[in-house]
């Protein structure tokens, strides 16, 4: 019931704190609960609660402001952008606040790449690329409904060795997941489930990605399904990828990484270029030492310092929205980004468009 006595669809609110509890999950159920049990979101707070993490959720048209950090946001798209919009503007932009104060980002939905990136605006599509490091090729593998219902790991990947990820086909507790997203992982993205069965091997399901968020450079990382985390069977396989989403939010990843130590400092381009709301700068550093990122203007003046610490040897990426030191949009015209890393020196051209 609202301020003015109407009352509105039901609720159900979950919240628990195991004592001792440190670190806070929320989780956002923003699935169309006229058409799908409320409870499900069960699946999403009992094996994060069991890992001692406290746990609270609010639904999708709630959303509430953060009294205090949280340590990853858990945003429960459904099958949203079937029948209605897959997220609102409001939603990409509290998704986008969260992250980008430092915490990490769980999100899974059949329909969400589909409905952000290909049917979005260009700022959608944008927010797809930048956030999720990836592209949405299409609705379903093969572009076949109602076809394929379990996913596979990606040798080396977060979930290698759990074996056949299935997921319900409408005979289960949920409901019919039956044209889930193919993504298609870019700019940093890593490939982590394919959909078993699909001609296409590349037709990907999960990916993840880290990147450089927060205010202070906090190394985050984000893991995105194209099938609903409600919608896995069986309790044990959830509960098995809960604990190594877990262990990649906390650094303790099995990833393989490369064996190839970057002997110089490079650009690997950024995305997109040219831009005219954000782009993603990836870059590799060879050796521990104290680097510093400027953008400059064809003037030679700095614009803004993206970097300015120390960093240990591997591969980075962050996010510049076009704006100077002073938070104030920057001009159209060609910018330069600077990067140095000890005594070594590169220089990358990028092409910023209102």
């Amino acid at each position: 019931m609202d301020a003015d006595g109407n009352i509105g669809r039901p609720s159900k609110i979950m919240a628990a704190t195991p004592h001792g509890a440190k670190q806070f999950v929320l989780i956002v159920n923003d699935y169309d609960l006229w058409r799908k049990p409320t409870d499900l979101i069960q699946y999403h707070a009992e094996p994060f609660h069991s890992h001692g993490l406290c746990v609270a959720s609010v639904y999708g048209d709630r959303f509430m402001r953060m009294s205090r950090p949280i340590f990853m946001l858990d945003w429960m798209a459904g099958d949203n952008g079937d029948y209605w919009p897959a997220i609102s503007e409001q939603g990409l932009a509290f998704i986008d606040s969260v992250i980008h104060s430092g915490s990490h980002l769980l999100l899974s939905g059949s329909n969400f790449g589909n409905d952000v990136f290909i049917k979005g605006s260009y700022a959608e599509k944008i927010f797809f690329a930048n956030t999720f490091q990836s592209v949405c090729r299409s609705n379903a593998p093969a572009d076949a409904i109602s076809t394929f219902y379990q996913m596979e790991p990606v040798s080396g990947s977060l979930f290698s060795g759990l074996g056949p990820i299935m997921f319900d086909d409408g005979s289960k507790y949920s409901y019919n997941v039956y044209s889930p997203d193919v993504i298609d992982p870019k700019f940093g993205g890593r490939a982590e489930l394919t959909f078993t069965g699909a001609l296409n091997s590349t037709a990907v399901g999960c990916v993840s990605c880290r990147g450089t968020i927060g205010p202070d450079g906090q190394t985050g990382h984000i893991v995105y399904f194209t099938v609903p985390f409600e919608c896995i069977w069986q309790a044990s396989t959830q509960w098995a990828i809960v604990e190594r989403v877990l262990d990649f939010f906390s650094g303790q990843t099995n990833i393989q990484t490369d064996v190839n130590v970057p002997e110089q400092i490079a650009f690997i381009q950024n995305y997109p270029n040219p831009f005219n709301v954000c782009t993603i700068i990836q870059y590799s550093v060879p050796a521990t030492s104290e680097c510093r990122m400027d953008i400059i203007n064809l003037n030679g003046r700095r614009i803004i310092t993206l970097v300015n610490r120390q960093l240990h040897s591997g591969s980075y990426q962050i996010r510049w929205d076009g704006r100077n030191d002073q938070g104030d949009p920057v001009a159209t015209g060609t910018y330069f980004c600077r990067l140095t890393a000890g005594s070594d020196r590169v220089v990358h051209k990028m092409l910023y468009v209102k």
